[in-house]
């Protein structure tokens, strides 16, 4: 019975020394950066970036198209005019002749204006990009 009672005991060390090990490790104490609380971050509104972003990069709009069929991107275009979004009208030269995409301005997004983006659920092979604003293609 003495041979049980230690077998039991030196089992229950075993099983706390193995629990012991699969505790979580505590939280290190980080400070906080006092850069991040200062008023200069680095960053702006859209607005007030006049083009660029804080970093100097460009800023980035939305792009809708890719469509070999021009009249099915003037429905999506009219739709836009209609929530008073004047989209920008681009035609990329490809192989087999041109696609044509709408150019969003900057800071604005399809997704704001519910009309028009249930126009564009039902345009068949519409793409969606976000790019930079300036230099990707010519205007119409």
């Amino acid at each position: 019975m003495r041979w049980l009672f230690l077998l039991l005991l030196v089992l229950n060390g075993c099983y706390l020394v193995w629990n012991l090990q699969d505790a979580p490790v505590r939280a290190k104490q980080v400070s906080t950066d006092t850069r991040a609380r200062s008023e200069d971050s680095g960053l702006q509104l859209l607005s007030e970036a006049g083009g660029k972003s804080a970093s100097g990069k460009s800023v980035e709009c939305q792009f809708l198209g890719g469509l070999r069929d021009r009249a099915e991107l003037e429905i999506l275009d009219q739709a836009l005019q209609v929530a008073q979004v004047r989209a920008q009208r681009y035609a990329i030269p490809e192989e087999g002749g041109s696609s044509h995409w709408l150019r969003l301005p900057a800071g604005e997004r399809l997704a704001r204006h519910p009309e028009a983006l249930e126009v564009s659920r039902n345009i068949n092979g519409l793409k969606n990009e976000i790019n930079p604003c300036e230099g990707i293609a010519t205007p119409e």
